[in-house]
């Protein structure tokens, strides 16, 4: 009797997992956009960039900053007690006496749970001589 009891709590609970999985933790969507996309004036310059993390459940994202010259910035981590979505941001100072920068970006790198990329924040400089 006890046998047939433990075998139908385990055959219930079984039946239980297959009718309502479990969707694992993951992010479902990110994108990233810059304070001014184009700049004319003194510099250097800040440009202050926003990115939305929108996960599926509670978890821990893993994630950095790409930019368009190479650079990768220090991996962070963003706690997530439910789905939904959060704001991330950070900024690239540019721009010495003078120079064009033109197509310059930022992009959010997710490293996990899952691999993901935002789209390019895409901005450009000018920077004037100060007189």
């Amino acid at each position: 009797m006890r046998v047939k009891t433990v075998l139908f709590i385990a055959l219930s609970i079984v039946a239980v997992a297959a009718a309502f999985p479990i969707e694992a933790f993951k992010v479902t969507g990110v994108s990233a956009s810059v304070s001014e996309p184009e700049y004319r004036g003194f510099c250097p310059h800040r440009f202050v960039f926003t990115g939305r993390i929108t996960v599926n459940r509670g978890g821990t994202v893993r994630y950095r900053w790409l930019r368009s010259d190479g650079s990768a910035y220090p991996e962070k981590t963003l706690a997530f007690a439910a789905a939904g979505t959060k704001t991330v941001s950070d900024y690239w100072e540019l721009g010495g006496a003078m120079g064009t920068y033109r197509d310059r970006w930022l992009r959010l790198e997710i490293l996990a749970p899952n691999s993901l990329l935002s789209n390019k924040a895409v901005f450009d400089l000018e920077c004037i001589p100060q007189v």
